[in-house]
């Protein structure tokens, strides 16, 4: 049965009233949205990438196994892995470095701008597209307090969380394929690392399978999904300080 919760008055002067169940008794799990949550048991078709014996009070501990996986067929490519190589140009001569050496020394280096965050991410992806959308939503959209903000608060906490891709996840993350019963299991810390990851724009690619998966980073949905998270970033810290 829907609760009948009465509304403000509209602007006409008439008491409205909006049936539906409430917000609290949708968080708290009441009527329609009670529902049983099936324990997480890994299995040969379920992989688990933490640790299950999980509290409230602790992050879950990632889960640890003998093997890696980190440049393979079946597995996502981590961006940390030995075998993740980028040329670069230093005393005018081209050598060979491990592309994720790059990624945390760029981006520890302080970005306060828009311009200067697409150069970083340009030191480490030559496949970067222009990111004048970006651009424009910083400095035309956003006010220059929320910017500023955003650039000197919330992207080194982004950064510092990509970065500790190894230890949440340092046996890789396997792919899910058309045909194949498998599913994944992944805390929220480890959700967000990897979204962190991706607009950092820190993934590589195959070119093999570019036709079966999405791109993981977001240069492909910038400024969509890039913008969005800015905006829910920005958002999010202002409730959290009551602003």
């Amino acid at each position: 049965m829907m609760d009948d919760v009465t509304n403000a008055d509209n602007c006409n002067g008439e008491t409205s009233k909006w049936l539906g169940t409430s917000i609290k008794d949708i968080c708290q799990g009441k009527g329609h949205w009670s529902f049983a949550v099936t324990p997480v048991i890994p299995s040969k078709y379920h992989h688990v990438l933490y640790h299950i014996d999980v509290t409230l009070q602790d992050c879950p501990k990632p889960h640890i196994s003998k093997e890696s996986h980190l440049w393979e067929e079946d597995y996502v490519r981590m961006p940390f892995s030995e075998k993740n190589l980028f040329n670069v140009t230093e005393n005018n001569s081209e050598v060979i470095k491990e592309r994720w050496k790059i990624i945390a020394e760029v981006l520890s280096a302080p970005i306060s701008t828009s311009q200067e965050f697409e150069a970083a991410l340009r030191k480490y992806s030559s496949k970067l597209p222009r990111l004048e959308a970006l651009h424009y939503f910083f400095t035309e959209e956003l006010d220059n307090e929320d910017a500023d903000h955003f650039f000197r608060n919330l992207l080194p906490k982004i950064v510092t969380l990509a970065l500790k891709l190894p230890v949440l996840l340092p046996n890789g993350v396997p792919l899910l394929k058309q045909n194949h019963n498998r599913s994944l299991s992944l805390s929220q810390i480890q959700i967000a690392c990897l979204l962190a990851n991706a607009f950092l724009c820190t993934f590589p690619w195959k070119s093999n399978i570019a036709t079966s998966y999405p791109g993981v980073n977001f240069v492909s949905n910038i400024p969509g999904v890039a913008i969005r998270m800015v905006s829910g970033c920005i958002l999010k810290e202002k409730r959290n300080h009551g602003n």
